[in-house]
């Protein structure tokens, strides 16, 4: 049970094993919209709703969740989960980064999902995921942008003040999706740097980003007019991806953080539905035409179980990722729209 605080701001902190309990923990720090974590535990699964007084903002941040719709009409969702594992046999921390944001900016119809891939440390991935929303309602409320023209400048402004900061050797790749609705269509929006993906399963497979990285011609042609070079397959010999959050030293090599901004009306007339999120420690180890067999294997096997097929999809694709030899960090959203 949740209780309603009087309060600014509440943090539940929740864990695999405060679950279904009523133990409950309040921390009422704030700043620049991160949240203090002094009253986390040690359990694997720290999880974190906040909800400010005279929201109606649901923000989860953890290791693992899972949401349901609950049958709201209004939710362009039918539910949703996150997972993520640092693979501690071969990575030393966790840079991966990833928040979702219900009845985003005031609006039931809306769900913002967050998700960065930092590099040369969690700074810049932390920053980002703890302030790109606050940035995007700022850019949302002016009427004389598009969609698409708020989440780009969001992008640069967000990039912005990392430069402030002097993140010069540190940066994140960052996706992010709006769930929203307009003139009584529902609507997706896609932004991304890096090689962070999202990709649509229906009766097709519908990439909605695009990966940024030195393979691309159009991006390496860039680097190279700037006065980069390419070695290793790097820019410079160093960095893999060609837009990203952070990474300073680069952005004089033709290395920008100008999103690929995608908008979709979606048909929610097509059953099962899915939408994957995910960093590159899980593209990397399959084919999206496999990705694709699994789930609709996953809800053949699971349609009469009860369980949250999101949540199998997630755990699942990480446990085969790191099974098949992914060494790298791995965060993943999978999401049923219809």
């Amino acid at each position: 049970m949740i209780t309603s605080f009087e309060k600014q701001e509440k943090v539940l902190i929740l864990s695999e094993q405060q679950q279904g309990q009523n133990s409950q923990k309040e921390d009422l720090s704030r700043l620049d919209q991160s949240v203090k974590s002094n009253e986390l535990n040690n359990s694997e699964n720290q999880y974190r709703i906040i909800e400010n007084e005279g929201s109606i903002e649901r923000i989860h941040i953890g290791k693992e969740y899972s949401i349901q719709n609950n049958n709201n009409s209004n939710k362009f969702f039918i539910e949703y989960s996150y997972n993520e594992d640092q693979n501690t046999k071969s990575k030393e921390t966790m840079e991966d980064m990833g928040k979702s944001i219900e009845n985003f900016n005031e609006n039931e119809k809306n769900t913002l999902f967050l998700l960065f891939d930092g590099h040369n440390g969690d700074s810049v991935s932390k920053y980002c995921r703890d302030n790109f929303d606050r940035i995007f309602k700022k850019f949302l409320s002016d009427k004389t942008l598009s969609v698409k023209r708020a989440i780009t400048k969001s992008f640069l402004e967000l990039d912005n003040e990392l430069k402030e900061k002097s993140f010069n050797h540190i940066g994140s790749t960052g996706t992010i999706v709006y769930l929203t609705e307009e003139n009584n269509k529902k609507i997706i929006y896609c932004g991304n740097v890096g090689d962070s993906r999202c990709t649509l399963f229906n009766k097709r497979i519908e990439r909605l980003t695009v990966d940024h990285r030195v393979d691309d011609l159009r991006e390496k042609e860039r680097i190279i007019n700037a006065g980069g070079f390419l070695m290793n397959d790097r820019v410079n010999g160093q960095l893999m991806l060609t837009r990203v959050f952070g990474d300073f030293d680069f952005k004089n090599f033709g290395v920008k953080c100008d999103p690929s901004v995608t908008r979709k009306i979606f048909d929610d007339k097509i059953d099962n539905q899915f939408m994957l999120i995910s960093s590159d420690g899980i593209w990397d180890m399959f084919e999206e035409a496999d990705i694709k067999e699994f789930i609709l294997e996953t809800i053949e096997k699971n349609k009469d179980t009860g369980e949250s097929v999101t949540k199998i999809i997630c755990q699942n694709l990480i446990e085969e990722s790191i099974k098949v030899g992914g060494w790298d960090n791995m965060s993943i959203f999978a999401i049923k729209l219809s």
